[in-house]
């Protein structure tokens, strides 16, 4: 805004979907995109551009003057693998690594999402409140298709899962670590997983696909505090998950 002021800014995530007014009373930001941002994020652009009415988008939040003027929430994208690929070609690529607690080696990296919405009803997590989807997952051919891309295309060795939890459909993760193991592609990967999704059997396929990092929502070794988060996982279920992938190395 200080370069120039008729420089149009848009929030979205998490924070701006679950406190759009807040978001707004910084006079900088012109819009909110609450919830799932890829058609919202468009149509407000089409909209801008042609001089239409925003208030017929929905998932938007924005001034109209001096009044806020909040749009009904847009319904969850249902086929996500219509989606397509990000934009990488319009990304400096090589600026971009991993958070230090998730990188696992020093090639190029990159991060996939592979599946939206999650089952559960943790306390402390934006889904339930916020975005309100089901689950939604890629196909495992898609998601291979996204590994090669970024492999081929950019060089990438490292891919981190961003799913909130990657093993929630373990026949899904079997399928995808088996494509990944017979494409030959040689890549260094990790994920997120509750502690009651990983079995044995899963954890060695991970492992032969190239998995060397699952990190856990253990959140808290006290019980007390634990139901207080309506995790759903005790104590034991932890121990067997790091037994599991520790034998599994």
């Amino acid at each position: 805004k200080e370069a120039d002021g008729s420089i149009l800014v848009a929030a979205g995530g998490s924070h701006a979907s679950a406190l759009p007014l807040k978001i707004l009373e910084n006079p900088d930001v012109d819009f909110v995109v609450r919830g799932e941002g890829e058609e919202t994020s468009l149509e407000l652009l089409e909209a801008v551009k042609k001089g239409k009415d925003l208030a017929a988008i929905k998932g938007l939040v924005f001034r109209a003057g001096a009044k806020i003027i909040e749009t009904p929430e847009r319904p969850p994208i249902q086929d996500i693998d219509a989606l397509p690929l990000p934009a990488h070609h319009l990304m400096l690529m090589g600026r971009y690594s991993l958070p230090a607690p998730r990188r696992v080696t020093d090639a190029p990296a990159a991060s996939i999402i592979t599946s939206r919405g999650c089952p559960y009803s943790c306390y402390f997590c934006s889904h339930n409140s916020v975005f309100k989807g089901k689950v939604r997952f890629r196909s495992p051919v898609k998601v291979l298709a996204e590994i090669k891309h970024l492999h081929e295309n950019f060089g990438v060795g490292e891919i981190l899962f961003w799913d909130d939890s990657f093993l929630l459909d373990k026949e899904r993760a079997l399928e995808i670590c088996a494509l990944i193991h017979e494409s030959g592609i040689k890549i260094t990967w990790s994920c997120s997983s509750r502690v009651d999704h990983i079995t044995g059997d899963l954890a060695r396929e991970m492992r032969a696909a190239g998995c060397r990092l699952v990190s856990f929502g253990v959140e808290s070794g006290s019980p007390e505090i634990r139901a207080k988060l309506n995790k759903g996982t005790d104590l034991e279920q932890i121990r067997s998950a790091v037994r599991i992938c520790s034998t599994s190395c």
